[in-house]
């Protein structure tokens, strides 16, 4: 039985931790695990470069704002985090 891995990130951008994380998904052995990445943005050079074995999953748009810094967020009016700041709905 293959054990199974979820890992979530922001995107696929050019980054040092994108790029450790190409090197680990390459470095597994697929026959033994599966692999789910789930990307709050389907965004980034690196995109293509995910091996064919790694199950992409589909972009929820509603955590697309958590790539955005928060300043962003607030002054957009997307995520939660503005009822709590400006106490609006």
């Amino acid at each position: 039985m293959k054990k199974k891995i979820l890992i979530l990130h922001t995107n696929m951008e050019l980054g040092g931790a994108e790029t450790s994380l190409l090197g680990l998904l390459w470095s597994l052995d697929y026959d033994r695990v599966s692999v789910d990445l789930f990307l709050y943005a389907h965004t980034g050079e690196l995109l293509p470069l995910l091996p064919d074995a790694v199950r992409l999953l589909p972009e929820q748009p509603a955590y697309r704002a958590l790539c955005d810094p928060i300043r962003t967020a607030i002054r957009q009016g997307t995520g939660r985090c503005t009822s709590a700041i400006t106490g609006t709905r």
